[in-house]
């Protein structure tokens, strides 16, 4: 009886983790999403983001060509370095780099194993305690990959110098247009927990690739922007 017990709970697990790890082995290895930002509907530039995986180490490199009443925000480069495992991103290593001004640089390491977060900012270093699931701003984005598909997601995500819960609560489905044809879309309602003023809105395509299609956020000056994809070389 116990022989049996044993048996069928080995097979769970082992069910359970060729069920996850399929998941990051399907996740693919290299690719580019390419977005565009509107201004109350005028050009504000670009936002292109490139994936890459080598032995399930992964890099995410974002940067910004801005225009227009945008561009007084300077162009930014965010970089995000870490590991896949069965469930989830798990980064060690987040840049924000202000080609604007150099010395608002922020570099954050992340140590699991002891559950810190190092944050340097202006020739100075500070460590926060490291809960449990952090994503950094650019992997918290494909994270939805990992994710069943629900009407609520919360996210604990370090922005920066900035540690928060971003809170996302499914609004409808809805055709979205992307390159001359229509894709289904989820769109999500987000929040950041204990902040005011935090509300966006997140289209989250309901493709082979969980990614996002749109974005609509405001800057920290109350600038309503528009963030759409215009391209990629995934299959959608």
């Amino acid at each position: 009886m116990i022989h049996k017990l044993l048996s069928s709970r080995l097979f769970f697990l082992v069910f359970i983790f060729l069920s996850s790890a399929s998941i990051a082995s399907d996740f693919p290895k290299n690719f580019f999403i390419n977005y565009q930002a509107f201004q109350l509907e005028q050009d504000g530039g670009f936002i292109n983001l490139n994936y890459t995986q080598k032995n399930n180490v992964f890099s995410i490199i974002a940067k910004t060509e801005f225009k227009g009443i945008l561009k007084i925000f300077g162009d930014r480069e965010f970089i995000s370095e870490g590991i896949i495992d069965i469930k989830q991103f798990k980064p060690y290593n987040f840049e924000h780099k202000n080609k604007l001004n150099e010395n608002k640089n922020i570099h954050v390491k992340f140590h699991h194993d002891k559950k810190k977060l190092s944050v340097s900012y202006k020739k100075s270093t500070k460590d926060y305690d490291l809960g449990e699931d952090y994503q950094d701003l650019l992997s918290f984005l494909l994270q939805f990959n990992f994710e069943e598909k629900k009407d609520n997601y919360k996210f604990n995500v370090v922005e920066g110098r900035r540690l928060n819960t971003y809170i996302y609560k499914k609004l409808k489905t809805l055709p979205i247009h992307y390159k001359g044809f229509q894709l289904s879309a989820d769109l999500f309602e987000g929040n950041i927990e204990g902040r005011k003023n935090s509300t966006h809105y997140i289209w989250l395509a309901n493709s082979k690739y969980r990614l996002p299609i749109k974005i609509k956020v405001k800057t920290k000056v109350g600038l309503p922007v528009e963030i759409k994809m215009i391209d990629t070389n995934l299959e959608m």
